[in-house]
């Protein structure tokens, strides 16, 4: 009788061991094929802000920031890089193209939100110049 109860509990702990093992596997690949997607659009999105394919670039770095997860090394240089095009297009008077990026980086933003909101201070910087772009339109 008491080597059966022993024997449960073994067991009990081998299934929950593999239960464990599993998860942290699984994580570890999530983790992994979110940093090869963000790496990729990360590097087609510098490729193409060289050789001068503004929206090429914002949409690639855009899908590198939705590839977010807490301590990637990608989502937040795409957040910034994504404000170098837009501060771009402001320095050439584009503002239809500036308007359109800003909204574009903020829906992408917008979209890893969960029970906080990262690159806070990214996402408030664009809400102010899309405020300040607004003001200008409505000629305020």
């Amino acid at each position: 009788m008491f080597s059966d109860g022993a024997a449960a509990r073994t067991e009990r702990w081998r299934v929950f061991l593999n239960v464990v093992l599993f998860a942290g596997i699984s994580l570890f690949l999530l983790l992994g094929r979110l940093t090869s997607l963000s790496a990729k659009h990360f590097q087609e999105a510098e490729a193409a802000g060289k050789n001068g394919r503004y929206e090429t670039a914002l949409k690639s770095y855009n899908e590198a920031i939705k590839n977010y997860f807490p301590g990637s090394p990608y989502s937040y240089r795409s957040a910034q890089k994504t404000l170098g095009v837009i501060d771009a297009y402001h320095a050439e008077g584009k503002n239809a193209e500036e308007a359109l990026a800003l909204r574009d980086a903020q829906a992408a933003l917008y979209s890893i939100r969960s029970f906080y909101q990262p690159y806070r201070e990214v996402v408030r910087s664009i809400e102010e110049r899309l405020t300040r772009i607004e003001a200008q339109n409505n000629g305020v």
